[in-house]
């Protein structure tokens, strides 16, 4: 109403007039003025009465767990209920895309190079046009991807205080995933500050005189002749930089920083000659059987109902907390009375070789196959041009992984 009366007194100031459609509205007299008054007073409150049902309608829709209109979520399309309405069901075209972006977050790969490789294969994001890191983190932040309503940020809850779930649609992925994802997330948005590339060996190689990791460094000089700029690139120890004392002597007593060309290539070269023709194996996810799913959820209801409670944001009375947590613990008991396996991990051949991917990889790939082979690569500075450098890989783990495998003997 204020804003009408507003242009009002507009309309009054500058000598203007106010054109009516169906009938005349005086607003130079009192009368006039108080029957538009009247006429907008009903209109909003006609307003406000739609927005409240529409508001109910939504509301309750979701409760029931069924569509309420909008756009659909990548890796879901619309079905109709045979109850009436709408609910979502997995997208056998989409859906897999949905679930390789999980994967590839899940394995610590970068959120922008996911966004890139889709937009290198010309996949769509939700809402048309290009991926972006901001598009994939908020995909993977959103509970519809494991089937869960919410609204404002917050999963929407049944009356046996569970997440209630849309109708027909099943998750794209499990929630112990969905939680997994969420920790890398979170960890990703600590401040990390770092001047050099981190270079291949980083969490690979350590100092071979004190054990401390080693890190990696970039200088760059100009030629005195001919001011032509060179790029050295080095491996140091860490502890040696930090000048680190213990017992009050140096940890670390090694002179000289290493080549990262001589140290790269050797590591490289020692790296293919060990694993190079064995078969790669990578982590697979495998989902829980029988019931573990299930009581997941269930444990993250009471964790949410108790935080609620404890925090003062529950909006009910005691009575209706106690019920909700009764009910919940009744259901985990029954279900962890029924045998079941969790969900876990396996390492599975790949049908491709180390030297294969090693070809193929970038040197972060690279750095990535190497810390999931377990390679530990020690190496030091003897003198300024004599190196000395230690490979291990854990030849029992392949030995487990790999039927048949026995380490090569190396010439030295």
């Amino acid at each position: 109403m204020v804003p009408l009366n507003t242009l009002f007194g507009f309309l009054q100031d500058n000598g203007k007039s106010l054109a009516c459609t169906d009938e005349k509205i005086d607003l130079s007299h009192w009368v006039g003025r108080l029957i538009a008054n009247v006429i907008a007073g009903f209109a909003e409150g006609e307003l406000e009465t739609i927005k409240e049902r529409s508001a109910d309608s939504r509301t309750k829709l979701r409760r029931v767990g069924r569509w309420h209109g909008g756009t659909v979520p990548l890796g879901y399309q619309k079905v109709r209920l045979d109850s009436g309405g709408f609910g979502l069901a997995l997208d056998p075209q989409t859906a897999p895309i949905v679930q390789e972006i999980a994967a590839r977050a899940e394995r610590r790969e970068s959120i922008r190079s996911i966004a890139d490789r889709l937009n290198e294969r010309g996949v769509s994001a939700p809402r048309g046009g290009l991926w972006t890191a901001q598009t994939v983190t908020r995909m993977l932040r959103s509970r519809w991807i494991i089937g869960e309503i919410e609204y404002n940020g917050r999963p929407v809850l049944g009356d046996d205080g569970l997440p209630v779930r849309r109708s027909l649609s099943e998750p794209l992925i499990s929630p112990e995933r969905w939680e997994a994802i969420q920790a890398v997330l979170d960890d990703r948005k600590r401040p990390k500050q770092r001047r050099n590339e981190p270079g291949l060996l980083l969490n690979v190689g350590v100092c071979g005189d004190c054990g401390d990791a080693l890190y990696h460094t970039v200088m760059t000089k100009r030629d005195k002749g001919t001011e032509k700029e060179r790029t050295y690139r080095y491996w140091r120890c860490s502890a040696k930089s930090k000048k680190k004392i213990r017992d009050g002597q140096p940890v670390c007593t090694t002179r000289y920083a290493i080549s990262a060309g001589m140290l790269e290539q050797a590591v490289e070269e020692m790296f293919l000659a060990e694993i190079g023709d064995v078969e790669r194996t990578e982590e697979v996810y495998v989902p829980a059987e029988g019931h573990g799913d299930e009581i997941a959820v269930i444990d993250r209801a009471i964790s949410m109902a108790r935080r609620e409670y404890d925090s003062g944001a529950y909006e009910g009375d005691d009575d209706g907390y106690l019920d909700r947590l009764t009910t919940l613990r009744a259901n985990r008991e029954r279900l962890a009375a029924v045998p079941s396996l969790p969900a876990r991990w396996v390492r599975q051949p790949t049908g491709e070789t180390y030297r294969e991917a090693w070809s193929r990889m970038d040197v972060r790939e690279r750095r990535d196959l190497m810390i999931d082979a377990e390679i530990v690569v020690r190496a030091r500075m003897v003198s300024p041009s004599v190196p000395e450098i230690g490979f291990h890989v854990d030849h029992a783990r392949l030995r487990a992984a790999v039927p048949g495998f026995e380490p090569p003997t190396l010439v030295s």
